[in-house]
């Protein structure tokens, strides 16, 4: 690891789920009103400076610009304006889908924009419910359509193929050795999204 280099990050599953999206740094707000959701999205603006840019080292970002158009959403705002979006959003809901615990910073962030809302409505919140919204997410994610089922078999079938070469490699590799105690066995027909690895040990 050198200087410019940064720790891997990785977006939350449901976030993944939600938005397709894997950026740091990003708000995704889904409201529902009047039978209609909107969408906005709050993302790194794009950083093309000739003086050592950010995307120069980190790749490409999809910029505020763009967002609406190649992430699908309705809207989108820098990621730095995202407290004063957050309280507008908010003061006009009445029920809020939030994961406490998750993040503790954007916690606070959302802790104080709530607290900031009271004050100006005096105490009386409009807003009625802070709910978590992850078991409803999960339940959603177990349900697959056709196109996402295709994905999955066709990993499947990467994953088994990768098996069966590894076990195979192992095999030739160490003839001198004692056989595999558990050789590799294809799955049944019937659960074809099943992912086999080999558990390859020797004495």
């Amino acid at each position: 690891r050198n200087f410019d280099a940064h720790y891997p990050f990785r977006a939350p599953s449901d976030f993944l789920y939600l938005t397709g999206f894997s950026e740091p740094e990003t708000l995704a707000i889904l409201k529902y009103d009047n039978g209609k959701l909107k969408t906005s999205i709050g993302l790194r603006p794009r950083d093309l400076s000739p003086n050592r840019g950010s995307e120069i080292w980190e790749g490409e970002r999809v910029g505020v610009e763009r967002a609406s158009s190649v992430l699908g959403f309705d809207e989108a705002f820098p990621i730095h304006e995202s407290l004063s979006v957050l309280e507008k959003e908010l003061s006009k809901t009445r029920l809020v889908f939030w994961s406490l615990g998750f993040d503790r910073e954007w916690d606070d962030k959302v802790i104080t924009t709530l607290s900031k809302i009271d004050a100006k409505n005096r105490g009386i919140s409009p807003i009625h419910g802070l709910l978590d919204p992850r078991s409803a997410i999960a339940a959603a994610r177990k349900v697959k359509d056709t196109d996402e089922i295709t994905v999955m078999r066709h990993a499947a079938a990467i994953a088994s193929a990768m098996a069966r070469s590894l076990t195979t490699c192992v095999q030739r590799a160490l003839p001198h050795r004692r056989p595999l105690r558990r050789p590799w066995q294809p799955p049944p027909p019937h659960l074809p999204m099943w992912i086999v690895l080999p558990c390859v040990k020797w004495r």
